[in-house]
Parts: C-alpha cells; structure tokens; sequence
C-alpha cells in the first residue's frame, strides 16, 4: 500500500526535496493502480507483457520543470499505448490525489492523442515541452517527448505567432514586471512566464538558449515565488505591499525597498531578453526571397554608424573604443527617445552595445544629466539630426569644447530647447 502524503511538511521543503517527495508518492500510487488491473490473459502462444509496460505517469508544468512551488498544482498526464482498463487506473490514481487535498490537472491519453493536441493548442504544445517521467514505461514516456519536440518545431510557424500574441496581450492587461509596485510575478511581463517562453524558442530552434544573467534573474524570482507562497500559506504569485517585507527578511534582505528593486531589475533583465528574443524570431519566420547573395541596405546615420534592417550597427571603420564620445549616439533602447538629441526607433545590436566602452550607461546630450563617457566631445546625433554643429554641451562650461570651432559655439542648453547656433561670419 502506497504510503500516506503528509501534506503539511510539503511547504517547508526546497524545490528540489519537494519534487522528490511528491514523485515517490506518485510512483507508489501508479504501482498499485497498475496491479489492481492487471492486463487481459494474452492469446494462446503470445508472448506475456509486464503490467507497468505501456502505461507512463508523466509530470508536465512546474513538476516536471523541476520548479513546483509551495501550494503549487500537479500537471499530470497518464500516457497509454491503448491498453484495456485504462479508466479503472486513472480512477484509482487520481482520487487518492484529490483525497490529499492537492490541486491536480490531469489528462489521459495516447502519444497520438497528446501530439495532435499539442500542435492545435499553443498552451498545451508550450506544456508538454517540459514533460518528464515520474513513474512507468520509460520508453513511452521518451517517445512521447521526442514526438512533442518534433510537432513544436514542424508547426511553430503557427504557433509562435500566437504565444507572441498571447505574451503580448498578457502584458498590456497585467503590466509589466520591472515597474510595478504590486507585480505579479509569474504572469507580469518580463516574469516567470518568460523564463518558460525563452526555452520554448529555444526548443523549436529558432533562438539560442537563454543567457545566464536571464537564467539567474528566473532562479531569484523562483525563490521570490517561494518565500511569498510559504509567507501567505496559500497559493497566488501577486506580491502585494503587505506581503513585500516578510518576503524580504525570509530571503535575507535589508527592507522590502531592496526586494522590490532586486524583483525589478530580474523583470527588466527577462524582458530585455524576450523581446530581442522574439525580434530575432519574427525575423527568422519572415520568409525571403530565395537567393545566394542580398543586398543588404545600410544607411548612415552618424560617424561611425549605420542603420542596417531595424538594428544600429557599427561601421566598418568605427573604433568605439579610440572614440568614446560614440556611445553618445548609440541608442540603447527604443521604441522612444534615445537621449535628448535623437529620437529614434531603430534597436542598436548586442554586439555593438558590448563593443561600447562605456554600455549599460544612460547616453545624453550634455553633462547636465551626468552621465557623458570621459573624453567625449561632442553629441554626433545633435549634430548630425539638428544640423547645427556641434553639441554646446561638451564640456561643463556649457559653450563648447576646445576642439570645436570658435564660429559654431553657441549658448544655452539643448535640453531646455535655448540654444542656439550664432551666424557665421563671414572672412573679411
């Protein structure tokens, strides 16, 4: 007889404890529904078949992810080869479950049936990616996963397009992660569900797999989920103001300010991510024209860049780091304004915003807002979008830098919209 689930204790286990305690359960209650209905006698001169063969109890969702939180619900899937008596196994599996008091989704069915679900219902096919075997046939169970990768691959042209669409529409109704006070921190944008959608890219082959920093920033949130659940006694992933503090002492921090900020960044990180991601995606579903050679367009935008597609590219010749005034004109995130001397809506590529001296700083057009790399001399997208020569905020002076020339030093500030370009004068 199976052994009886102390539900009580479940909470107060880590992630991994609580997986390991929850399959062994599982794995005995599958051995005994399984052995109270044994297989029909085969035919005279067939060969006899083990009663666990044929039948797989698979774990999808956060248990098979390897991530169940506290209060977290079981997605299980009872995986047959279309053997008799299935219904009586499912019933003696998924009653004592719910006698347990734990919250379960369930499904029974073929590798067939659970293919052909998958590759109509994105929810499903994004489900069934992190299938894994708790108990029973194992060859079952890995046919079935090499069955679902295959179909999510085959058919994410259609897929995709709508788990875009989903995530999309998801965010603008919950917001997103990384500037809300209360965020919610699984369906937020930028949350939880991204770490899963960024693997799910990965696995149709369309993306890389996600990076480290993106992976560290899902763990913190995984732990944030965790603390609130175990804070709270019950099941929901809103971290509400109330909740904020307990959450923040159970993790070790400072205040509640600290984890909020922490909880901020981790969403920025993830959503940066996905939407570079996704970018790259929409771009490698469009389909081309089929040719050996394209000509690429790549137009001018400053010294040293060009626009090359819907990405700020680096010229040929362009050395940022002789040149640290270019990280002035480097755009470090559209859609919006850039700095305060070019709005624009074109993305600036990975790799050139890692060749920036100076990355991951805001870029102004003056040193008024304090954060000019040394050594820049001048804004080139002020120059070149305005048409007035050379920023006037370069140097702390605020009239121009000795190596402009004296004719186009002009006074006031272009943040404020006062400068102005003197008139030339003519050479006697």
């Amino acid at each position: 007889m199976a052994t009886v689930l102390d539900t009580d204790v479940l909470p107060g286990l880590s992630r991994t404890e609580r997986g390991a305690v929850l399959e062994s359960w599982l794995t005995g209650l599958l051995t005994e529904a399984v052995a109270g209905t044994p297989r029909p006698a085969p035919r005279r001169g067939a060969a006899s078949v083990p009663d666990d063969t044929g039948v797989a109890l698979v774990a999808v969702g956060s248990l098979g992810r390897r991530e169940l939180p506290p209060h977290g619900d079981l997605d299980l899937v009872l995986v047959h080869d279309g053997r008799a008596g299935i219904g009586a196994i499912a019933d003696a599996l998924w009653y004592p479950i719910w006698d347990a008091g734990l919250r379960l989704d369930h499904s029974v069915r073929t590798v067939g049936e659970a293919v052909s679900v998958a590759a109509g219902d994105v929810k499903a096919g994004l489900g069934l990616l992190d299938v894994r075997l708790v108990a029973g046939d194992a060859a079952l169970a890995a046919t079935l996963r090499s069955a679902t990768l295959s179909s999510w691959r085959q058919h994410a042209n259609e897929l995709l397009p709508q788990l875009r669409d989903l995530r999309r529409t998801r965010g603008r109704q919950v917001g997103e992660l990384g500037f809300l006070l209360e965020p919610d921190l699984k369906e937020a944008y930028g949350g939880l569900r991204e770490g899963q959608v960024l693997r799910a890219l990965a696995a149709a082959q369309l993306a890389d797999e996600p990076p480290a920093d993106a992976g560290e920033a899902y763990a913190f949130l995984l732990d944030v989920r965790d603390a609130l659940r175990r804070s709270n006694g019950r099941a929901g992933d809103a971290l509400v103001r109330q909740a904020q503090r307990p959450v923040a002492e159970a993790l070790g921090m400072a205040d509640d300010d600290v984890l909020l900020r922490q909880v901020s960044l981790a969403g920025r990180r993830l959503a940066f991510v996905a939407d570079e991601t996704w970018r790259r995606v929409d771009a490698a579903m469009v389909r081309r024209p089929r040719s050996r050679y394209r000509r690429v367009r790549r137009e001018p935008l400053a010294e040293g860049l060009v626009r090359q597609g819907d990405e700020v590219v680096l010229a040929r010749d362009a050395r940022p780091a002789v040149d640290p005034g270019w990280c002035c004109a480097a755009p470090p995130r559209p859609p919006g304004p850039t700095c305060c001397c070019r709005p624009t809506r074109s993305r600036c590529w990975p790799r050139t915003l890692r060749r920036c001296p100076s990355r991951g700083r805001r870029r102004s057009a003056g040193p008024s807002c304090g954060c000019w790399p040394a050594g820049a001399v001048r804004c080139r997208f002020w120059s070149s979008w305005t048409r007035r020569g050379c920023c006037p905020g370069c140097s702390p002076s605020g009239t121009g830098c000795a190596r402009c020339p004296s004719a186009i030093r002009g006074t006031g500030s272009p943040s404020t919209g006062t400068w102005s370009r003197p008139r030339l004068r003519r050479r006697s």
